[in-house]
């Protein structure tokens, strides 16, 4: 804010960069669920040791296989599109009603 002098861009500035990066957003959304799923920080618990022993559980729901990894893959890829097309629909919307009103 201070280095544009409190510039900010309007909603349809936005809604360009968002169709024209269109692929670059959805691969950036894909990244960001990766890195977040490998930081254990989505659909994890936070887990604090105080230096005690345990026995390790590896159960079925904690593993990963190629085919686990494939299909976490492809539901980041597929949440990044869904919400893109949602910005769009709604960036559409937005269009109509705009030049609904201005028309009147």
């Amino acid at each position: 804010m201070w280095l544009t002098g409190k510039l900010s861009p309007d909603f349809k500035t936005l809604a360009n960069f968002r169709k024209d990066n269109k692929e670059a957003i959805q691969k950036a959304f894909y990244r960001f669920g990766i890195i977040c799923g490998e930081l254990g920080l989505i659909g994890k618990e936070l887990v604090a040791i105080d230096g005690s022993k345990f026995k390790a559980n590896n159960s079925r729901n904690n593993w990963l296989n190629k085919k686990k990894l494939n299909k976490q893959i492809e539901y980041y890829r597929s949440s990044a599109k869904k919400y893109t097309e949602l910005l769009d629909s709604t960036d559409e919307a937005e269009n109509k009603t705009e030049c609904k009103i201005s028309k009147a």
